[in-house]
């Protein structure tokens, strides 16, 4: 068995260094608090409707009233670029935080407070917060829809949920395959599933996937590398990838864990403008 390499002292410091000089050059940016609104063009292969414009607000990670307020920046953002509805795929906790329901039920009212409909699925960190019934039950209070291994409806697109891929128990295969499947199975669907990683394998004709949980790396080197990122978070980053078992969108997220901070890496509110993809002449 060949023994471990040894990081040498100089090694060390230099890796240091750089950690520490793109810490600092992202603070100095102000890449926290500074939130982008990206827009996105998906023509779909699997998608039979009319258009549908979706903003999409992940990993909000509430702990403090800084987060309360980013949280709520993001749906006012959201909300300028006038769409159908609000996707939010998990992690509207931390951790670390366990579950602050005051500040979580202050964010859902935000969110009610537009009249947008709204759809949600379950992150790692509100699987780990504490007793996920907590968190379910104000949802259910809401108006936001929380789905956990389940289907909903917004006009003629299914809009699906699964559990947490961590610590949760998804589902796929009696959602979409089962015989007490509420839709038909050529009907556009739309799944919230907040680790891309394992979306990715999941192939039941779903029109598109929508996932977070890697914060696009959170702390970046310049041009947006990431230095880390999560299990199950590791092969899609950020952005749009259509050419997936079933086409991807993995948002940058608005909120921190671990270090609190983000550089050269901004929170994101994502507008997805679905079209069906132009048939050949």
């Amino acid at each position: 068995m060949t023994p471990p390499r040894k990081i040498s002292r100089r090694k060390l410091i230099h890796s240091s260094v750089a950690l520490a000089s793109t810490v600092a050059i992202g603070q100095l940016a102000g890449d926290n608090e500074w939130i982008e609104v990206t827009h996105h063009k998906l023509q779909l292969p699997n998608w039979r409707v009319s258009k549908l414009r979706a903003a999409i607000i992940s990993d909000v990670h509430i702990y403090s009233e800084l987060d309360i307020d980013r949280g709520l920046r993001a749906v006012k953002l959201a909300v300028e670029e006038n769409p159908d509805l609000i996707l939010m795929p998990g992690d509207f906790l931390s951790s670390s935080g366990g579950v602050d329901i005051v500040r979580l039920r202050k964010f859902l009212a935000g969110v009610a407070a537009t009249g947008i409909p709204s759809f949600a699925s379950m992150g790692n960190h509100d699987a780990r917060a504490g007793q996920p019934i907590w968190i379910i039950k104000e949802f259910n209070n809401s108006m936001t829809k929380m789905l956990i291994n389940d289907f909903s409806e917004f006009q003629d697109v299914v809009i699906a949920g699964l559990d947490d891929a961590i610590y949760g128990k998804p589902m796929p295969k009696p959602l979409f395959e089962g015989e007490f499947r509420p839709y038909p199975k050529d009907r556009p669907t739309i799944l919230l599933c907040h680790e891309p990683d394992y979306a990715a394998d999941l192939d039941f004709g779903i029109s598109l996937v929508v996932s977070g949980h890697t914060h696009g790396g959170q702390i970046c080197m310049p041009f947006g590398l990431p230095i880390h990122l999560p299990r199950l978070g590791k092969n899609y980053v950020s952005g749009w990838y259509p050419n997936e078992k079933t086409p991807m969108y993995v948002s940058r997220g608005i909120g921190m864990v671990g270090l609190p901070f983000r550089t050269f890496c901004r929170p994101e509110v994502a507008i997805l403008d679905i079209e069906p993809l132009p048939q050949p002449i």
